[in-house]
């Protein structure tokens, strides 16, 4: 290493050139033509109608509910009326009661069933005959 101490050159500046004074004006600021009135309005109908929106589609959900409870009684109720009339014709078709009106209409048993077969072209007395 050596002891001479380096040599500092002295920086050389450009000339500084001196800045023109621009005179500076004041602009007026053009106004929005918004109101607060009218940003007001802009936010409060869309709330209202929200609100309206929400009260028509809960009016809407109860008128159908309601229905649909007056649909349910109404199957149960003819839900009823089928099990009733279900009843009465297993009733009504028993062989005991079809026995029973028919000898109050004057019917009597046939003596002896015979059965007509259209492939031997005969009368038989016995099913198993066919």
């Amino acid at each position: 290493m050596s002891t001479a101490t380096a040599r500092v050159r002295p920086q050389q500046h450009a000339p500084k050139a001196t800045p023109e004074l621009v005179q500076l004006r004041v602009i007026e600021t053009v106004k929005a033509g918004t109101s607060p009135a009218k940003l007001l309005l802009i936010l409060v109908i869309p709330v209202i109608l929200i609100v309206l929106a929400n009260l028509y589609i809960n009016t809407q959900m109860a008128q159908t509910a309601y229905e649909l409870r007056e649909k349910q009684v109404e199957l149960i109720r003819l839900t009823e009326k089928n099990e009733a009339l279900e009843q009465q014709l297993q009733v009504v078709s028993s062989p005991a009661t079809l026995e029973e009106n028919a000898k109050r209409l004057g019917m009597v048993p046939a003596p002896d069933a015979l059965f007509i077969s259209i492939k031997k072209n005969s009368i038989q007395k016995n099913l198993s005959d066919f």
